[in-house]
């Protein structure tokens, strides 16, 4: 019987890192977590971009799936700052806000890439969904 898929956060990612680095063998943190060991694999094996995430993440429990790249993407790690700084400040966030930041966010980096990108952005409530 193939065992339930199920998301797995930043969190439990980088513990599957360190102890990895630690000396545990794959198949004993596969046996501890009940993952199949080709997942602990595949989290090894992007073990780099799993700790680029960790540091551009929010306080949220990321769960990261695929790595986007492009401006989307650098658009995400700056929205995430900016959503942080409101945070610290206290200020009033509503779903509008976030999307008029985003898309004001990838209009600026467009706008610098110039006519090379083609990338569009709409700030869909399906964007937001998996944003936060």
């Amino acid at each position: 019987m193939s065992k339930k898929r199920k998301a797995i956060d930043l969190e439990m990612k980088i513990k599957i890192i360190k102890d990895y680095e630690a000396g545990k063998k794959v198949k004993v943190i596969a046996q501890d977590l009940e993952l199949a060991h080709s997942t602990i694999s595949t989290i090894l094996k992007d073990k780099d971009r799993v700790k680029e995430a960790v540091k551009a993440s929010t306080g949220f429990k990321a769960i990261i799936t695929r790595q986007r790249k492009g401006l989307i993407h650098e658009m995400e790690k700056l929205l995430a700052i900016w959503f942080d700084d409101q945070l610290q400040k206290r200020m009033p966030m509503s779903l509008f806000i976030i999307q008029a930041k985003a898309r004001s966010i990838f209009d600026t980096l467009k706008e610098r890439e110039g006519e090379e990108s083609t990338e569009t952005f709409m700030a869909s409530h399906g964007w937001f969904q998996r944003f936060c």
